[in-house]
């Protein structure tokens, strides 16, 4: 399978860079990756992920909070839920009408490279699950370089690609306002989330994925619905 040559790639990239920089939470996460993607996605162990930045590009912009809680069998297990404030250089500027954090509420927040090594902890053994996976990935990646000198696979499924892919068997050139997370939930009936706060939203994404696939026709398999970031 194309994804898992692509996959034993990128695990072995990962491992040679940490050589001259040995860490056992990234050593954990790389040997505990995913590799049956045959199975049902509904017994997959999932991560659902948010951020909150200072801005949309990756390479200028900062990760001003992350928030993830695990599912099990398609079932949120809210015990597992976390949220981290991250310190950013400088100030979060304008940023701060979108994800509501001031300065002040940074002033005590995590390190990058703390909150990282936490977050890479709590993906071992699971697929992340964002909505619009490209700008998450993008910043983890970038974060990745930062604290840890390398880039790490990602497994991820993408709500929002689930979505598009759904309203284009009807209407293709789906407007991008009917693929944000709010709108997508509205479709399958569930509640108005507290939008940009990195924990709600992240359930908020859980909660998506168990509506798309009880509306499904048949059953999902964990190769349907994840790419390689």
């Amino acid at each position: 399978m194309w994804l898992q040559f692509r996959l034993n790639r990128q695990i072995a990239k990962a491992r040679r860079a940490l050589i001259k920089t040995p860490n056992p939470v990234l050593s954990e996460y790389l040997n505990a990756l995913p590799r049956r993607f045959d199975q049902p996605l509904s017994q997959s162990q999932i991560l659902a992920l948010d951020l909150e930045l200072t801005g949309l590009d990756a390479k200028r912009h900062q990760i001003v909070s992350l928030g993830y809680v695990a599912t099990d069998n398609l079932s949120i297990a809210l015990g597992t839920a976390h949220q981290h404030l991250i310190q950013v250089a400088g100030s979060v500027g304008d940023s701060a009408i979108i994800h509501h954090l001031t300065d002040a509420d940074l002033a005590a927040a995590q390190p990058l490279s703390e909150a990282m090594n936490q977050l890479v902890a709590a993906m071992c053994g699971r697929v992340l699950l964002c909505h619009h996976a490209p700008l998450d990935a993008a910043f983890l990646q970038q974060a990745f370089v930062s604290c840890f000198g390398t880039r790490l696979p990602l497994l991820v499924i993408d709500t929002q690609q689930i979505e598009k892919r759904r309203q284009e068997r009807t209407a293709p050139n789906v407007p991008l306002h009917r693929l944000r997370l709010h709108h997508c939930r509205q479709h399958y009936g569930l509640p108005l989330s507290s939008g940009h706060q990195a924990l709600g939203d992240a359930i908020a994404c859980a909660e998506l994925l168990m509506a798309q696939q009880a509306h499904q026709t048949s059953v999902s398999r964990l190769a349907d619905v994840v790419q390689l970031a």
